[in-house]
C-alpha cells in the first residue's frame, strides 16, 4: 500500500534499456506486482531481492534510490529514505509532505511529480555523473548531521522535559474521537470512512485498508477484540483479501 499504484507507471516511462528497479524488502505484494510486470512487459525491470539483514551492503549497489511512495501514505520519518541518503545515494522522490520535508531538490535529490518527471530525471542523473556525485555527497552531509543520533536524542529530550514542565490537564477525546474502540478507528479514516457503513462495504478496496497493522480494521480488532463494529468489519474485509 505504501508503493504508489502506478508505479510501472514510472518505470515504463524510463527510456535507459539499463535501468532496472530494486525492491527490497518483505514481499507482501510480490506476486501481484510481478503478474502486473509481465503484463505489461515490464517484468526485466522489476527486481524483487526480498528481505536483507545487510543494508548498507544493498544500499552500496544502488546508484540512484528511487522512492516512489503513494501520494496517501502516512509516513513521517521515512527511515529507508534517511538510510539511503545517509550513504550517498542520491533519492529520486514524489512531492509527497515527508518526502519534500527531507528531500531539497537539486541540492540533495530529485523531487519529481509524474512519471515523465520521473524518467527525465533518472536520465539527467544518468548523463551526468558530476552532479550525481554532488548529490550524493550533499545527502550524507546534510542527513549525517541534521539526523545524527545524538543531536535527534538532544532535541526528543529537550522536548519531553519541557512537556513535563507543564501544568498536568486531563483532555476528553470523547468529542472528537468517539467513545468506542470501533469510533476510534472510524474517525481515523477521512474519505474511507463510508466503507465502514451498515453493513460495511468492501467493493474496490484499497490495500492499505486490507494490511495487517499500522492502523487498519484488523489491528484494531487484534486490540479491542470484544467490540462488536470492529469484529463485523474484520470479518467483511477479510473476504476482500
Amino acid at each position: 500500500a505504501k508503493l504508489h499504484p502506478a508505479l510501472l507507471d514510472f518505470v515504463g516511462a524510463v527510456r535507459d534499456p539499463a535501468f532496472s528497479l530494486s525492491l527490497v524488502g518483505d514481499p507482501t505484494t510480490a506476486t501481484a506486482l510481478h503478474s502486473a510486470a509481465v503484463q505489461r512487459g515490464l517484468a526485466g525491470r522489476i527486481r524483487l531481492c526480498g528481505y536483507t539483514t545487510d543494508v548498507a551492503a544493498t544500499l552500496a549497489g544502488f546508484d540512484v534510490f528511487a522512492y516512489v511512495l503513494n501520494p496517501r501514505h502516512y509516513g513521517t520519518t521515512e527511515n529507508a529514505l534517511l538510510e539511503a541518503m545517509a550513504m550517498g545515494v542520491v533519492p529520486v522522490v514524489l512531492d509527497n509532505p515527508a518526502e519534500r520535508e527531507l528531500v531539497a531538490h537539486r541540492r540533495t535529490g530529485l523531487i519529481v511529480h509524474t512519471p515523465a518527471e520521473f524518467a527525465d530525471a533518472i536520465a539527467w542523473l544518468a548523463a551526468h555523473p558530476a552532479e550525481r556525485q554532488r548529490l550524493a555527497a550533499n545527502a550524507a552531509a546534510e542527513v549525517r548531521a541534521r539526523f545524527a543520533v545524538d543531536r535527534t536524542a538532544d532535541a526528543l529530550d529537550a522536548h519531553y522535559r519541557a512537556v513535563l514542565s507543564e501544568p498536568k490537564r486531563g483532555f476528553d477525546f470523547r468529542p472528537i474521537f468517539g467513545a468506542t474502540p470501533a469510533d476510534w478507528f472510524l474517525n481515523c479514516q477521512g474519505s474511507a470512512r463510508a466503507r465502514f457503513g451498515s453493513p460495511p462495504r468492501a467493493t474496490d478496496t484499497p490495500h492499505h485498508l486490507l494490511e495487517r497493522t499500522k492502523g487498519s480494521v484488523f489491528h484494531y480488532h487484534a486490540t479491542f477484540p470484544d467490540d462488536p463494529r470492529l469484529a463485523a468489519w474484520a470479518r467483511q474485509l477479510e473476504h476482500a483479501r
